[in-house]
């Protein structure tokens, strides 16, 4: 019997050792946002880049991790450094998501997007001679269609854009000959 006793008191003692590790864990993550901003900050910029083979700047996340955040100051060079220019950008994005919904397995990541504000959004969209638009060469079209339960359902707002749309037509020149 007290065999019984000290194993069930060894497999309590690890459950309560294990969920005030995970507490101090929560508290270390909650007490230190700039990190944890940061880190948000990090691997956007970094999935992004690799996304658009191109370089990406990500400026400060602001709001509260669980619900939503705001991307601030987001480029996307036009071609392979921002130096070059930029193709696609705004001044802040606000993203609204359910992201316990997530954590709980009930809904994919995509698909917890509730809202997405874009604020002062700017486009560079150049058709090239052959009609293929630029954007279509930085975000191909998926190779396997999304499943709709993956999709994003949220609403997406547009606040003050600016695009910029050029055009580009070949020109010919036709020789007769007689």
């Amino acid at each position: 019997m007290t065999t019984m006793l000290r194993n069930i008191a060894k497999y309590i003692l690890i459950v309560v050792v294990t969920l005030g590790l995970l507490a101090v864990g929560g508290v270390y993550v909650v007490a230190r946002p700039v990190w944890v901003r940061e880190r948000v900050r990090d691997v956007l910029a970094q999935e992004l880049a690799n996304r658009t083979g191109r370089e990406v700047q990500v400026g400060e996340i602001e709001g509260n991790l669980l619900t939503g955040i705001i991307v601030n100051d987001l480029a996307i060079a036009e071609k392979q450094h921002l130096a070059d220019g930029v193709v696609l950008g705004a001044e802040s994005v606000r993203i609204k998501y359910n992201l316990l919904a997530v954590l709980r397995g009930e809904i994919a990541a995509a698909a917890s997007v509730e809202q997405v504000d874009l604020y002062k959004p700017y486009a560079k969209v150049v058709r090239d001679e052959t009609g293929i638009i630029n954007l279509t060469r930085i975000f191909p079209p998926a190779k396997v269609p999304i499943p709709p339960e993956e999709r994003i359902r949220g609403k997406v707002i547009v606040h003050d854009a600016v695009i910029d749309l050029e055009e580009q037509t070949l020109t010919a020149q036709a020789v007769l000959e007689t």
